[in-house]
């Protein structure tokens, strides 16, 4: 009986030992639970279940529009989804003009549709970092990383 007195009392004690040591990643919310969305160590299916399962019905909703409101309450930043790609960054501003996509595939030349493809990402990226993530939106449109 004291052996297993001696062993219960070692699993406590190294629980709460464990569980008081400091992890950077974890922020528990108002209801002391771990948000998982945010451990970046975590599985990428888990982080998005838990993140859906954070939001409500509207602000699931209100995220599908072409102009997506932020969800501070989760650290969710405003979002424009409204441009497209399928031959270069169309706005705003000036960027390389791709043949459309109907004439790129009729090459059958992975290697150049690749390419092609990069180069748009890598002006998308300059514009993004221009408009300092973001921040500098000005324009409609100028959110940049969703095509």
């Amino acid at each position: 009986m004291k052996k297993y007195l001696i062993i219960l009392l070692f699993v406590t004690c190294s629980t709460f030992y464990i569980q008081s040591q400091p992890k950077p990643w974890i922020d528990f919310n108002k209801n002391g639970l771990i948000d998982t969305y945010e451990n970046p160590e975590a599985e990428i299916d888990k982080r998005v279940s838990n993140l859906l399962s954070l939001m409500s019905i509207t602000e699931k909703i209100q995220l599908l529009t072409e102009v997506a409101p932020p969800v501070s309450r989760l650290g969710i930043s405003k979002y424009d989804h409204g441009n497209e790609a399928l031959h270069g960054v169309v706005r705003p501003g000036k960027f390389t003009v791709f043949p459309q996509s109907i004439g790129l595939a009729a090459t059958w030349n992975s290697d150049l549709i690749f390419q092609v493809s990069s180069a748009v990402s890598d002006e998308a990226r300059a514009r993004w970092n221009e408009l300092e993530q973001g921040k500098n939106q000005k324009e409609k449109y100028s959110d940049l990383l969703a095509f």
